[in-house]
This record gives structure tokens, sequence and C-alpha cells, in this order.
């Protein structure tokens, strides 16, 4: 542990639930599946808060601190809303092609 005071540079986030679990007992001596803070401070006995924090300080310790930027899902509404467009083009198109463009047989005549 350093001595005296240490500043510490980076972003407070509330960590996301962990990977589906299967059972509560996922506590294995040092080993744990997933990191959830309620779990950890019942466990170690330590009033600890519920965020961490993401360091952003270029120390050179081997550590790659490049975190993902936060994102809002907004690539996914987009994409939905092309593929909505496309459907709807490609109904309207079979709408008109086969109700007025495709000629009938003349067997339907």
């Amino acid at each position: 542990m350093p001595n005296g005071v240490v500043t510490v540079v980076g972003t407070a986030i509330v960590p996301g639930r962990g990977a589906l679990e299967l059972s509560d007992e996922i506590i294995e001596g040092r080993v744990w599946q997933n990191l959830i803070l309620s779990r950890y401070r019942e466990q170690q006995q330590l009033d600890i808060l519920d965020f961490v924090i993401q360091e952003e300080s270029d120390k050179d310790d081997g550590i790659n601190r490049k975190w993902a930027a936060p994102g809002f899902g907004i690539e996914t509404h987009q994409s939905y809303a092309v593929q909505w467009l496309l459907f709807a083009t490609l109904i309207i198109f079979f709408y008109f092609y086969y109700g007025f463009i495709r000629k009938k047989p003349d067997s339907q005549k």
C-alpha cells in the first residue's frame, strides 16, 4: 500500500449484472465467477460503495486502461429501422408487381 495521499483519475460506474448464474453457490475460495458488489460486501464484511472507478491514468505498469465508451444501443435501433424499411419496400413492390404489373396466364382470362 502506498504511503500518503493517492490521486486516482477515472470514471465512476455502476457495474452491470454478470453473466447467467445457475446457482447462488458460485464462490469457491478466491475464485469468483462474477464480482457482484453486494455479495463481496457480505463476504468480506466491508463497507464498500455500489460503484467502481475505471482508472484512466497513463501509468507504465502494463495494464490496459482503454475502456470502451458506454453505448446506448442506437446502432441496434438504426439497423432495425433499416430492416423494417426494407420489409415495407418489399411488400409495396410485391403488391404492385403481383397486383397490377404481372400479366395473368391465358388460362385464367
